[in-house]
C-alpha cells in the first residue's frame, strides 16, 4: 500500500532486509506513534478556536500520524 506515494518500493526493500523479530518492533513502533499524534491532533482541532494559523498545525500531526500508520504496513508483511 505504500508504494502509492513512489517510495514504498524503498521501504519494502528496507523491511525486508531487517529480521522478522526488528521487523515487528520498527512496525509496532510506527503504528503506535501514528495513532498517537492522530489523536493529539483531533484532540488540539477541538480545542482551537477558528483561527486559520492554528489549525495547520493538528492538520500536520494528523498527516504524519497517517504517513507513519501507511508505513507500517511494510513492515509487519
Amino acid at each position: 500500500m505504500v508504494w502509492w506515494f513512489g517510495w514504498g518500493s524503498g521501504i519494502s526493500v528496507i523491511a525486508r532486509k531487517l529480521p522478522v523479530k526488528t521487523r515487528r518492533i520498527v512496525g509496532i513502533i510506527l503504528l503506535s506513534g501514528g495513532i498517537i499524534l492522530s489523536i493529539i491532533g483531533l484532540v488540539l482541532m477541538n480545542l482551537i478556536d477558528d483561527s486559520d494559523a492554528l489549525i495547520l498545525i493538528p492538520l500536520i500531526l494528523i498527516g504524519i500520524g497517517i504517513i507513519g500508520m501507511v508505513m507500517s504496513i511494510s513492515f509487519f508483511r
